[in-house]
């Protein structure tokens, strides 16, 4: 049950009792006034005759029958229950009263009381707002400290993209450098490595002198220069080429042709 309810019904309950005992004290009131109006014609009559009597006047004789004895017994019959009753009701809505103004004191209570619980309890939530806040502006401090280090590191990450494209690209620069300086390379060794008469080329020289038509009748005199590295060696191949008896030629020892233009035996 809703103790709100329940409250409003005790009180409801009071209310309704101080109204209904308010109620017949008015009734009471009401009876007591209505006997002393039954009682007048009584009284006045039995007044008329004292102050008669008092003055020494001729008085009436009373009459038995008259109508003002019942309204006085009747009167005073109300007049009794009257007072009777605004005694009893009186108490009653005295006591209704006394009780209604207890329990509104006690709803009073109840509710200060209420309102100090509620008052802590809003007391406590704006001290759980105001952590929640600082909770939360820490929350964002360190958010915005790791967004700032997400971008620094986003910007690491760029500069070492750019810093590898940068690399690879040097690498690649490098190697085509690198494959240009062996071709050269290459090429040097192959003009300036020493000259070989292959087996091929001396078959073809031993051929053609051995078809030549006229052949001669002294050995041949082969020379070499001496700036040429490999002359001698060179000169020498073609020596022993010339000399193969299958051509029917003879050659002499290899000369070193000496700058000045004379020459000199490398046997001697």
């Amino acid at each position: 049950m809703d103790p709100s309810s329940t409250v409003d019904s005790v009180r409801d309950s009071l209310v309704l009792i101080s109204e209904k005992g308010f109620k017949w004290l008015t009734y009471s009131t009401a009876l007591v006034g209505a006997g002393c109006v039954l009682e007048i014609g009584e009284t006045w009559t039995l007044l008329t005759r004292w102050v008669r009597l008092k003055r020494g006047r001729p008085v009436e004789d009373e009459n038995p029958t008259s109508w003002h004895i019942p309204a006085g017994a009747i009167g005073l019959l109300f007049v009794i229950i009257g007072v009777s009753g605004e005694g009893y009701f009186e108490v009653k809505v005295s006591n209704a009263d006394t009780a209604l103004r207890a329990h509104d004191e006690a709803v009073l209570a109840d509710t200060i009381k209420e309102a100090g619980t509620a008052k802590d309890s809003a007391n406590d939530a704006v001290k759980a707002a105001e952590l929640a806040k600082r909770s939360a502006g820490e929350a964002i401090v360190k958010a915005d400290t790791a967004s700032a280090a997400a971008n620094k590191a986003g910007a690491s990450a760029a500069g070492a993209l750019i810093f590898a494209g940068n690399a690879k690209t040097e690498i690649a620069t490098t190697e085509a450098e690198v494959k240009t300086t062996e071709a050269n390379v290459q090429r040097v060794d192959e003009k300036f490595a020493f000259r070989t008469l292959s087996r091929i080329k001396r078959d073809i020289l031993v051929e053609f002198l051995k078809k030549a038509p006229i052949k001669p009748k002294e050995p041949i005199q082969v020379e070499a220069f001496l700036s040429a590295v490999d002359g001698i060696t060179y000169g020498g191949q073609i020596s022993d080429a010339i000399n193969d008896p299958a051509t029917g030629w003879q050659a002499g020892q290899v000369s070193a042709l000496l700058v000045s233009g004379t020459s000199k035996s490398l046997l001697k």
